[in-house]
């Protein structure tokens, strides 16, 4: 385990610009989620497709996608929640340089996507010792 202990700047100076913050949450109701939301909590929808949507959750990015659940092999898996930060170009693929570098573990799924297609797709994941998911993309233009 790592002892160190860095502030807030020191870390934010590795990067050109502050990454932005998200979150993605499954629903079991896409349509009452988007009500919800964007009626009754009134948060800006920014983005809407047929399985999820993205709004702006009170300054922060939120995005809401319907719960799947697949079977392998008779075992049922969901996918689920996780958060990360949306990086300029520049500065994703420094944090995708500095990570493998350093040697930490990429999520599987990043794994067994090619690098050419993870800096195509700008987005790759890694998970925490809890078994979180961190993802980290390009911001969307």
């Amino acid at each position: 385990m790592r002892n160190n202990k860095l502030d807030e700047e020191s870390v934010l100076d590795e990067f050109a610009d502050r990454p932005d913050f998200f979150l993605v949450i499954q629903v079991t109701n896409i349509d009452k989620s988007l009500d919800f939301y964007g009626e009754v909590l009134g948060c800006k929808i920014l983005d809407k497709k047929n399985l999820s949507f993205t709004v702006d959750f009170f300054g922060f990015r939120l995005e809401v996608v319907k719960e799947q659940k697949t079977i392998e092999n008779r075992k049922v898996t969901q996918i689920g929640s996780r958060f990360g930060l949306l990086l300029e170009k520049e500065d994703w693929h420094r944090a995708l340089s500095h990570l493998t570098y350093i040697g930490v573990d990429l999520n599987e799924s990043s794994l067994k996507t090619p690098l050419s297609n993870l800096k195509k797709n700008l987005v790759f994941s890694l998970r925490d010792p809890s078994d979180n998911i961190i993802e980290l993309r390009v911001k969307p233009a």
